[in-house]
């Protein structure tokens, strides 16, 4: 299958290519429904590429909606100082915003006696400053040792007195909340929202015995993450850390409510393992507006919101 443009091309010369008005193809989609392929969307694509003095590239994109409609998108280069400038101040500003999110975090009343223990802001700012930097436990404490004990922790921390953190079940419900109370700054900005989950991977993993070839066999034990998401600035609006069987579908309320609190609801997009007449309804409720795919048996006969999207 052949396609060019007389004139984007000049050594276009075999059989089949005509001038720029009556571009040819031997596809058979060309031939046969005599419209643009997408070989000839191709080569009209490369041609309409602009060059530009500083070496950047700036490309017109030409995508079909009908036979008749045309609509161009241009796209551009990287920024790279700026993109470069932003890296290099990356990690001094996450531990900036995450010790003044840690701020909210209120200390329990303490009880009994012995060595007092570590805040729970500093286990929360180690935790995340850990998480979201993707560093192990001794590059993190390294890093904050330069820094005044006063301003990130109140008191050092020792190396294996972290992991201890992580295994503390009353920090998952702080961490929750702070996930939200991050998102809350641009509330002003994202009202489309999209909800789904992952899975994550552990260093533990699980035996069983094959039955049908009965050999032994074993894969990582994962965790199943549920998030909803703004769609314009990917901003975790809520989670739910669940098991790997837990289902995607029941997660889908839970998540648009803690959205909903202190955000504005316009569309919320999902895939079909969400398509229930309770998550429209939700969705609906909210004042808003449910883009979820139907599985295949889907029938709409149920009413309601659902209905209405269906069909």
């Amino acid at each position: 299958m052949v396609a060019a443009v007389v004139g984007a091309f000049p050594e276009a010369g075999a059989v089949g290519f005509q001038e720029l008005d009556g571009t040819h193809c031997t596809c058979l989609d060309h031939e046969r429904r005599h419209v643009k392929c997408k070989h000839i969307f191709a080569v009209q694509f490369v041609s309409e590429r602009e060059r530009h003095e500083d070496g950047s590239t700036a490309v017109t994109e030409t995508l079909i909606v009908t036979e008749t409609v045309e609509v161009k998108r241009t796209t551009y280069t990287q920024d790279w100082p700026a993109y470069n400038a932003a890296q290099a101040v990356e990690k001094d500003r996450v531990q900036e915003l995450l010790f003044d999110l840690c701020g909210n975090v209120p200390e329990p009343e303490r009880t009994g006696c012995g060595r007092k223990p570590h805040t729970v802001k500093d286990s929360i700012f180690f935790d995340g400053l850990q998480g979201v930097q993707y560093v192990q436990q001794s590059a993190a404490l390294v890093r904050l040792a330069g820094r005044p004990r006063t301003r990130y922790l109140s008191k050092p921390i020792p190396g294996m007195k972290t992991v201890r953190f992580f295994e503390n079940p009353e920090l998952t419900t702080i961490l929750k909340q702070l996930i939200h109370l991050s998102s809350l700054p641009l509330k002003a900005v994202e009202t489309d929202f999209a909800i789904d989950s992952s899975g994550f991977g552990s260093c533990r993993f699980e035996q069983w015995i094959d039955e049908k070839y009965g050999t032994p066999r074993k894969k990582a034990v994962w965790v199943k993450a549920h998030i909803a998401c703004g769609v314009k600035t990917n901003i975790v609006t809520a989670v739910r850390i669940l098991d790997k069987d837990a289902g995607d579908s029941p997660q889908f309320v839970p998540l648009l409510k803690e959205t909903a609190d202190g955000f504005t609801i316009g569309e919320v997009s999902a895939d079909k393992a969400y398509g229930s007449v309770e998550n429209f309804e939700t969705v609906a409720g909210f004042g808003g507006a449910g883009f979820i795919a139907f599985k295949s048996n889907a029938t709409g006969v149920c009413g309601g919101h659902y209905e209405k999207a269906f069909h």
